[in-house]
């Protein structure tokens, strides 16, 4: 994959944000696969690293997106997830209820950061495969 590929896959992934907040991404919203788009923005950080041109903010940037692909799962478990988030906001989500329980699941795949460790350790792994400090 060249750098400009791997910015065309980045660019059109980073397009899906604009159809608006969701607790779960429908995977069919994706440009191709979360392992090409995850392969696309290591490419292009790597390219970024040898031309010293990722900045502190444009790879806080990319560590927020790359982490924001764990929300992308199978369209009817997103579909599902959000209906339940909808109900919850308008306090009609019984939270004893086995439905409730994927709501529950979804919120903690949410917070963790096993994504964001991921490409934190690349950036490091490229930095120091070059010896320059980020």
């Amino acid at each position: 994959m060249t750098k400009k590929e791997a910015e065309q896959i980045i660019n059109q992934y980073s397009a899906v944000f604009n159809r608006g907040p969701s607790i779960r991404r429908p995977a069919s919203w994706l440009p191709c696969s979360k392992a090409r788009v995850k392969y696309a923005f290591f490419v292009w950080v790597e390219t970024l690293i040898e031309q010293r041109a990722l900045t502190q903010d444009l790879g806080e940037k990319i560590v927020i997106s790359y982490g924001l692909l764990s929300t992308f799962v199978d369209d009817g478990e997103a579909e599902e997830v959000n209906e339940l988030s909808k109900l919850s906001e308008r306090n009609e989500l019984d939270w004893a209820s086995e439905e409730a329980t994927l709501l529950k699941n979804a919120l903690v795949v949410e917070a963790t950061g096993s994504l964001s460790d991921e490409i934190n350790d690349f950036i490091a792994e490229c930095y120091d495969r070059r010896r320059v400090k980020p």
